[in-house]
């Protein structure tokens, strides 16, 4: 279902399809989460996610998971599947951002942080501008 993500972090996504489909990946005590409004697929949403997991998150514990094979070969599948005529650098990294922050406008789709503080829930929006590896 999640191209492969799910095998690694079976117990840390969550996914609603809802009024609009949400990814939430839990890797430890914090969160990101995926929103698209039902302008997206399902389907688009979860290459969003794969794109900004594989390149930008910024959790550790995807150091090992980005080094398997299958993981970069779905990256790479995606990445071809997307390349926008705006998006055709020759630098595999600034093709992935392109592509994320193209996916996001079109298909409404937003990333926020969670925090758990303190018993309440936190959303933070992540500026896609700012994504880096």
């Amino acid at each position: 279902m999640l191209n492969g993500v799910e095998y690694y972090f079976s117990n840390s996504i969550r996914v609603e399809k809802n009024n609009g489909y949400l990814i939430e990946f839990c890797p430890d005590n914090t969160c990101e989460l995926y929103k698209a409004s039902r302008a997206a697929s399902f389907e688009q949403l979860v290459e969003f996610f794969y794109l900004y997991t594989y390149y930008f998150s910024q959790y550790y514990v995807l150091t090992k998971w980005r080094k398997e094979k299958e993981s970069t070969e779905i990256a790479r599948k995606i990445l071809s599947k997307y390349r926008f005529a705006q998006c055709k650098s020759k630098i595999e990294i600034q093709d992935a951002k392109c592509i994320v922050k193209t996916l996001a406008g079109k298909n409404f789709i937003e990333l926020y942080q969670v925090r758990n503080d303190e018993k309440e829930r936190n959303l933070v929006k992540i500026d896609l501008e700012e994504a880096e590896k």
